[in-house]
């Protein structure tokens, strides 16, 4: 399997995917005019690794912005790995913040109050 990567435009987003080792990373600034052209490939390619799931999925984040809009998507994403993990596939997020943007921890925070997974929260 390939490693899928997908890159925004500028200092935009960039999506890594390694699904022969179950990891995802998310990092940059999440804000994509087309939000859903944006993310329809990356969701193509979860679709296709959770038919047949690494035993461990890391999914890592490490956000300088997001949209809105991207909020969104960051949610569905949590929310289709949440279904994983009740397959007795473990997932594991490490959700990264600089010391100084409280706003991103404050929002990897109001998302590990919404789906059941485990949060690591770092710095970088």
């Amino acid at each position: 399997m390939k490693v899928f990567k997908l890159e925004g435009e500028g200092e935009e987003a960039i999506v890594i995917i390694d699904r022969k080792e179950g990891n995802f990373e998310f990092k940059g600034r999440f804000m994509p005019q087309k939000t859903k052209e944006f993310f329809q490939p990356v969701f193509d390619t979860i679709t296709e690794y959770v038919v047949k799931p690494c035993k461990k999925t890391t999914l890592t984040f490490k956000l300088d912005y997001f949209n809105t809009a991207s909020s969104k998507k960051i949610l569905d994403i949590f929310i289709i790995f949440e279904q994983i993990q009740t397959k007795n596939q473990e997932v594991v997020v490490n959700w990264y913040s600089s010391e100084s943007d409280s706003d991103i921890l404050d929002a990897g925070k109001g998302y590990s109050e919404l789906v059941k997974l485990p949060f690591n929260f770092l710095t970088f």
